[in-house]
């Protein structure tokens, strides 16, 4: 999933960003693979706002999910 949003796909480079998902950078997050996630700049600022929460990944037999509460409130494996 890497070069698109893993929340909804956008793939143009100029609107995504890197996440440190589940330690935050202003509590000294690192950007290790461990802790990041690609997002759109909206779902960016969405969680930075408070509208979504990135949870962190979980192991799944598909491969690594990312764990987050959407803008509804609903729990989240993608």
């Amino acid at each position: 999933m890497a070069g698109k949003c893993r929340i909804c796909g956008e793939k143009n480079y100029a609107l995504l960003d890197i996440h440190r998902a589940v330690i935050p950078g202003k509590e000294d997050g690192k950007y290790t693979v461990a802790n990041s996630v690609v997002l759109c700049c909206l779902h960016h600022r969405m969680e930075q706002a408070g509208q979504i929460k990135i949870l962190g990944w979980v192991d799944s037999t598909v491969g690594n999910l990312l764990h987050y509460i959407d803008e509804d409130g609903n729990e989240q494996f993608i």
